[in-house]
């Protein structure tokens, strides 16, 4: 039986690996800051800037994940 080639858009893309590992320390980051650093500090607008740069953070990876994409025909 002959074995398919590859199909080269499956291959594993560059970085994808610390995209993923740095996507998952913001999921951490976006549980455990909120419920522990957050109430110790004193300022009243710690949890806006905490969400807005986190939000902020958010939408770069999401524009260094999508950077490569390219339509196939």
């Amino acid at each position: 039986m002959e074995h398919p080639t590859p199909n080269t858009s499956l291959r594993r893309r560059r970085g994808f690996g610390a995209w993923l590992a740095v996507v998952g320390v913001s999921v951490v980051a976006a549980i455990v800051v909120p419920y522990t650093l957050i109430p110790l500090i004193t300022h009243p607008l710690a949890t806006y800037f905490f969400w807005t740069g986190f939000s902020l953070v958010i939408t770069l990876f999401v524009f260094w994940g999508v950077r490569s994409w390219r339509d196939e025909e």
